[in-house]
């Protein structure tokens, strides 16, 4: 415990992971830069980082703003629309 406070744990466990090679499957992970950091440290080698950039900022402001420009729909009116 540090500074009092219970440490807390999450993610996948390692055990987890050996199944899923020992079933020749290969696990992929989600992660921030710190985790993916971190699980390059571990696997070393048997571990491949590939950063996804995200859509540029405008483009992203550009997408909202015509998103709020079209009515809002209630989901009961999106489920009759189909």
């Amino acid at each position: 415990m540090a500074g009092g406070l219970p440490r807390s744990y999450y993610g996948t466990l390692k055990s987890e992971m050996n199944r899923i090679w020992s079933e020749g499957k290969i696990p992929i992970f989600d992660v921030d830069v710190y985790g993916g950091i971190n699980l390059k440290k571990y696997f070393g080698d048997l571990a491949l980082a590939i950063f996804i950039q995200p859509a540029l900022l405008a483009g992203t402001r550009k997408t909202v703003a015509a998103q709020g420009n079209r009515k809002r729909r209630e989901p009961a009116d999106q489920a009759e629309q189909g």
